[in-house]
């Protein structure tokens, strides 16, 4: 039977978080919602994830 020990399920969680981070910013910045990020761990949906940010228009976020 294979078992994920601590040190396995802590550096799988720091990936995620990693891969997740920043859809998660990017979206909030350009004015979408920041939860369409988890469908990056949709097999395929992160590529279209991307060409939904590059091919939709972006709100003006003042600096």
């Amino acid at each position: 039977m294979f078992f994920l020990g601590p040190s396995e399920l802590f550096i799988m969680l720091g990936f995620i978080v990693l891969l997740w981070y920043p859809y998660y910013r990017i979206l909030g910045r350009i004015g979408k919602n920041r939860w369409l990020s988890l469908l990056i761990f949709i097999p395929g949906m992160a590529l279209v994830l991307l060409w939904y940010i590059a091919l939709t228009s972006w709100r003006v976020q003042e600096v």
